[in-house]
């Protein structure tokens, strides 16, 4: 299951969406976005382990880190979440 919310900016310039995947298998999903349109790049990042319980060793402390990249965004919302996940997408206004 996904959990994911979603924060749109006062003046409308900037939408947040949160999604949790907390199973240990990706999800494909659609994203959709009702009233709003986003431009075609977003900011994406993503904290991510192997496992629920995964820690980072004293040895490799940034194991575990999130991960941030500029990706395309689809005028159809698919998007794809690693297993055990937390991802952030901030997207512009059109």
């Amino acid at each position: 299951n996904l959990s994911v919310s979603a924060q749109l900016a006062p003046d409308r310039s900037k939408l947040r969406v949160l999604v949790v995947n907390n199973r240990s298998v990706p999800a494909n999903t659609t994203v959709t976005i009702a009233g709003w349109r986003a431009a075609a790049r977003a900011n994406l990042t993503t904290l991510s382990a192997p496992t629920l319980d995964a820690a980072n060793p004293p040895a490799i402390p940034d194991l575990i880190s999130p991960k941030s990249r500029l990706v395309a965004w689809r005028d159809d919302g698919a998007c794809s979440f690693p297993p055990f996940s937390v991802s952030t997408i901030v997207l512009d206004a059109a």
